[in-house]
């Protein structure tokens, strides 16, 4: 049986065998297999948690979390899940995401992976303003949508643009 780690009303501090510290937050579960640490370093996450990887350039550590997976060598980052909400926040190193139906996303320190709550939709977002920018606000560097309803396609467009898209109703569901 794999071991299992709860937090249950508070964060719990666990620390694997390669040398990685994962934090969880209340609420959250991780499963490890016993073979853990194998070539590939895979853990399983319910919840939000916040990751310390060991670095190891020969064994990939890869959290997978429900509906999407986190792929990294060794780096500081946290993934979020609320819901049907899913983000990875990087803070070290590089990690790259990946979720059905959309590319891979590959981030660098500062910034956010998300799906906005919507199946089949990625964005990566600038957590920090560009240089000699005016707009303070987080950036959105690239968006991905693949068989997502134009409704939804337009209310992230919205609500991260601050704008109104006029658009015949009968095509909504298309």
């Amino acid at each position: 049986k794999p071991d299992v780690y709860l937090a249950k009303s508070g964060n719990r501090i666990v620390h694997l065998e390669d040398g990685s510290v994962v934090t969880l937050l209340p609420g959250a579960e991780l499963t490890i297999e016993k073979s853990f640490p194998a070539s590939t370093r895979v853990v399983d996450l319910k919840g939000d948690a916040v990751f310390s990887v060991a670095k190891s350039r020969k064994h990939p550590f890869i959290v997978r979390a429900e509906g999407f997976s986190t792929k990294v060598l060794g780096t500081v980052f946290k993934i979020s899940q609320s819901g049907k909400k899913k983000s990875v926040d990087l803070y070290e190193g590089k990690v790259a995401v990946s979720s059905p139906g959309v590319p891979v996303s590959f981030l660098v320190p500062n910034q956010k992976w998300t799906n906005f709550g919507i199946a089949h939709t990625t964005a990566v977002i600038s957590l920090k303003p560009a240089k000699n920018s005016a707009n303070k606000a987080p950036a959105i560097l690239s968006l991905s949508f693949n068989d997502v309803t134009l409704k939804e396609v337009v209310a992230v467009l919205e609500s991260n643009y601050q704008t109104r898209v006029q658009y015949p109703k009968e095509a909504e569901d298309k």
